[in-house]
């Protein structure tokens, strides 16, 4: 008998640490399961949060359908498909000209015949999801969008949630060289233009996508990251010998623990905590570097990844966020329920939609290593100052708590259903289920 339950296909890289990929484990783990069927798809079959997913929940590295009879053969059909697609679109001047360049038809024409493009294929042929719910534009979201609206696969019947977890314009710039940038920035228009519904994680995500990307606001649905507020608070403490700032996310420059250092190195001599940076990532050595150049290696630990990050949260005399950029940041979160007094630069975006400055938390202008300094300073020596801002932060946290965040994604996969003409008598029956 066919499983009367909505499938749905959760696709992301991999569970490599991030925001992106804890919320897509979040997600998953929290779904309700008399009404859905989740199954989740990674490029790559690796990374610490892997061990929080049942392996029942994955689809296996291998589907089946890769090679064999050659249906989806690298070097025949599907590049000869996309060039005749990217060609034909070209003349009708479809596609934006940064798309059209000879370094952007290369960079379609390999994520096409990548191994991850097959994956995802074979996947949807093998499954076949009512819905798909893609995270992080250039590793799945793109390989979505090529697949119903560029190669037009029969087996594209789906209704299509792009999530974007970020400032993708400020991601692009950082991570790319200039005409990189350009590719990514039109590549975006149009994937989250091609969507049925595109979910921003705030506010501010969702006025980028409005702005940079001319998306209509009809389309975009604001659901933020969650937060497992009872299993953060039912974690132990960290059982430390010194007291400690924290600070934790991947070691890349989005994060800029670089001016993290220089706020601590101004404040070491005042105060009894040390600074702790959990999380890995290709800046540990500069990040080394800058510790010892400043004269506070001695006092400064970096652990890596952290399976005990909420026993760290609730043991850490003050949580610092020091990022360039952020969507909605899922490690503030956490610290919050946590109960750990939380300083943060006011980046763009989530920041201030979050903290009520000097309620839940303190607030600093952007890139301001000093004002950094005299925040965290002002926590760590007012311990009544402190105490507010955990009793308040903890407050706060339960706005974000997975129930309700779930229960927003439960309906809105639940209505791109109902709006979507499904021609399949199984479809209809099985959203109607649930409409």
């Amino acid at each position: 008998m066919t499983d009367p339950r909505l499938r749905v296909l959760f696709y992301i890289k991999n569970l490599n640490g991030g925001g992106a990929e804890r919320g897509m484990v979040d997600l998953l783990n929290s779904i309700d399961r008399t009404e859905f069927l989740p199954r989740l798809l990674l490029n790559r079959q690796d990374g610490p949060y892997l061990r929080q997913v049942e392996p029942a929940d994955l689809v296996p590295a291998r589907t089946g359908f890769e090679g064999g009879n050659g249906w989806l053969s690298p070097s025949g059909r599907v590049r000869r498909s996309i060039t005749a697609r990217i060609g034909s679109a070209r003349a009708a001047k479809r596609l934006p000209a940064e798309v059209r360049t000879v370094r952007g038809r290369r960079l379609l024409h390999g994520i096409i015949e990548s191994d991850n493009y097959v994956r995802f294929a074979a996947a949807v042929r093998a499954f076949r999801p009512h819905v798909v719910v893609s995270s992080l534009l250039e590793t799945a979201s793109t390989l979505v969008y090529l697949h119903r609206h560029v190669l037009a696969s029969r087996n594209a019947d789906y209704s299509w949630v792009a999530v974007e977890q970020n400032n993708t314009a400020a991601r692009s710039e950082m991570w790319y060289d200039r005409e990189d940038s350009r590719f990514w920035h039109a590549m975006a228009s149009l994937v989250y233009g091609a969507a049925d519904r595109v979910v921003a994680v705030s506010d501010g995500v969702r006025q980028h996508l409005e702005d940079d990307f001319r998306l209509g606001a009809n389309r975009i649905e604001v659901i933020p990251n969650q937060v497992d507020v009872e299993g953060v608070q039912r974690a132990a403490r960290a059982v430390v010998d010194r007291p400690y700032i924290l600070a934790a996310g991947r070691l890349h420059p989005q994060k800029d623990f670089h001016s993290l250092l220089r706020a601590f190195a101004l404040i070491a001599g005042e105060v009894s905590e040390d600074l702790v940076i959990v999380g890995d990532g290709p800046e540990r050595g500069s990040l080394e570097a800058t510790a010892r150049e400043l004269g506070i290696a001695d006092r400064v630990r970096m652990p890596g990844f952290s399976d005990a990050i909420w026993s760290l949260m609730k043991s850490a005399s003050c949580f610092a966020m020091s990022s360039k950029y952020e969507g909605l940041p899922l490690t503030m979160l956490e610290a919050l329920a946590a109960g750990a007094p939380v300083v943060s630069f006011d980046c763009d975006y989530g920041p201030r939609e979050v903290i009520t400055h000097r309620v839940d938390g303190v607030l600093v202008s952007p890139g301001d290593v000093d004002g950094l300094a005299r925040a965290i300073r002002e926590v760590l020596l007012d311990r009544e100052f402190a105490g507010s801002l955990s009793r308040n932060g903890q407050a706060r946290a339960r706005d974000f708590d997975r129930t309700t965040v779930t229960r927003e994604y439960e309906r809105l996969i639940c209505q791109q259903l109902m709006a979507r003409p499904l021609a399949s008598r199984e479809f209809n029956l099985a959203y109607s289920r649930v409409g």
